[in-house]
């Protein structure tokens, strides 16, 4: 780790909270894992792609934007979304890979309930 003054690493701190919560919802998961697989997509295309109604989509999106993790682009009349960078689809990742490991065989009575 690099080393930070206190403050410093208070804020750095801070902002990973951010970044979780940001990834604490599946609908942003999928659509960060679709915009890695399909780089340049549009709200319908993503919708399709996830599974969930375009105006939720949207709302995702725009949080998406909000923490500096997705960009748009007009392209006529459409707008286009795409990762800033792969690290968040990097983050995404090692998170499926976490609970495919290390969540499976945990004891139901931890099982969270729906």
């Amino acid at each position: 780790m690099v080393q930070m003054t206190a403050e410093s690493e208070d804020r750095a701190i801070a902002g990973a909270v951010d970044v979780f919560r940001t990834l604490a919802e599946g609908t942003r998961i999928r659509i960060i894992l679709a915009l890695a697989q399909h780089p340049e997509s549009s709200v319908g295309q993503l919708a399709s792609r996830v599974g969930r109604p375009a105006p939720a989509v949207s709302q995702h999106l725009n949080r998406l934007q909000r923490s500096g993790m997705v960009r748009r682009r007009r392209d006529g009349q459409r707008m286009l979304y795409h990762l800033v960078d792969e690290h968040a689809a990097d983050l995404a990742n090692t998170a499926l890979h976490y609970a495919a490991v290390h969540l499976e065989d945990r004891p139901t009575h931890h099982a969270q309930t729906r």
